[in-house]
């Protein structure tokens, strides 16, 4: 997972997936380690599939983070476990059923929830059908800025004035961009009318 090439990467976590409960507390380790951004969203969507209570601590700690992907895969770690305690920490935390049901600082969290129909009929207008119709796809679009494993698609298959259009919506979803390098991406692409 940690290899530049981003198939290899890709490669790398669906190796790791059906052996996640067996490395539990390697995954730990790993994430508490690891400085790049969609690396942790892996190892924290990784430790969230072993549901073992072992990572109980580390996802009730994430569904706190300033970041707003930490939260998401807490939530989906916890709602696996599916305990009393693990549904206490979600409703605590205002979570419900993979949404937070009010928070300042999170519009909507990125999961199969969050995205309505009506908004991917509205990211269907940027992304291929391909990206918009897989949670996964449409996760690290917004993570890493672009498809290189799946479709190809980068801000660049827009127009300027598209890049710009699919930044503002994006902006109504996310209150926090932090982590999502989609929106440099955009912006970077948007600013190229100007140049």
């Amino acid at each position: 997972m940690r290899k530049r090439d981003p198939q290899l990467q890709e490669d790398g976590f669906h190796l790791l997936l059906p052996y996640a409960a067996a490395h539990v507390d390697e995954l730990i380790v790993d994430f508490q380690n690891e400085t790049d951004h969609g690396l942790r969203c892996w190892f924290l969507e990784l430790i969230g599939t072993a549901r073992d209570p072992k990572a109980f601590g580390l996802l009730v700690t994430q569904l706190s983070s300033s970041d707003e992907a930490m939260r998401s895969w807490a939530a989906r770690g916890l709602e696996g476990m599916d305990t009393p305690a693990a549904r206490q920490a979600l409703r605590n935390a205002g979570v419900v059923h993979g949404r937070r049901a009010s928070s300042s600082s999170l519009t909507k969290p990125v999961d199969g929830e969050a995205w309505g129909r009506q908004d991917r009929a509205q990211l269907m207008r940027w992304l291929p059908a391909e990206v918009v119709g897989s949670q996964r796809a449409l996760n690290y679009v917004l993570l890493h800025g672009d498809d290189h494993l799946g479709s190809r698609w980068t801000p660049e298959w827009l127009a300027p004035v598209e890049a710009a259009a699919f930044l503002a919506f994006l902006e109504t979803k996310f209150s926090d961009e932090n982590g999502y390098e989609i929106f440099g991406q955009l912006r970077r692409r948007a600013m190229s009318q100007v140049i």
